[in-house]
């Protein structure tokens, strides 16, 4: 599978105790490629995201020029189906394997899912 997505923040007016300003975004995207296999009730994938987000600039009476943001994240998953319409999942995610990432925090998760379907 394969996802891009590109995008435009509109700039924000805000006013709020400390600060009264605009708040000017900018573009950003990003693009995701991954696959999996199955093996009968088991199933094994992969998947690699590159972000990127441009620079927020804030004008007004606290005024300060962002950076922009990228890194890439890494995923794999792998599920199994249960009986009776149920399933588990598991996944890890790293982004600090991938890329060259920029003015952002890495992370690392593992997630455990499960899920029961009924038939209507």
């Amino acid at each position: 599978n394969s996802n891009f997505e590109m995008h435009y923040s509109l700039p924000k007016v805000v006013h709020n105790k400390t600060t009264s300003g605009t708040v000017h975004p900018s573009y950003g995207g990003s693009f995701a490629l991954g696959g999996g296999l199955n093996f009968s009730d088991l199933r094994l994938g992969g998947l690699i995201n590159w972000s990127y987000e441009g620079p927020t600039d804030v004008s007004g009476t606290t005024s300060s020029n962002g950076e922009l943001k990228r890194f890439a994240t890494g995923s794999i998953l792998i599920s199994y189906m249960l009986p009776e319409n149920q399933s588990v999942i598991a996944s890890y995610s790293d982004q600090t394997i991938f890329g060259s990432p920029y003015n952002t925090s890495l992370s690392k998760s593992i997630t455990l899912f499960y899920q029961k379907r009924w038939e209507r």
